[in-house]
């Protein structure tokens, strides 16, 4: 899956194939985690142990799509598809 014996260009067209597949799996994870964490927060008397669970989903969904977008730009940057 990962071929070191490439270009630079081989080199992140292969990481692009392994966050491919990854990207969809940890979206849909931090997703669920994130309404998981506000009807855990809707529902419970202790708002203080589910309200930090939604800003960090957030938070990880912002840094899981940033990596995302800044590897589409590289991959469009280098031609590759």
């Amino acid at each position: 899956m990962l071929d070191t014996g490439g270009t630079f260009a081989d080199l992140v067209d292969s990481v692009l194939g392994v966050f491919n597949i990854i990207i969809p799996v940890l979206a849909a994870a931090g997703l669920v985690l994130l309404f998981y964490g506000i009807v855990q927060y809707i529902y419970s008397q202790d708002t203080k142990k589910w309200g930090a669970a939604i800003p960090w989903s957030l938070v990880a969904l912002f840094v899981l799509f940033s990596i995302w977008g800044i590897l589409r730009i590289v991959s469009n940057t280098f031609g590759i598809h």
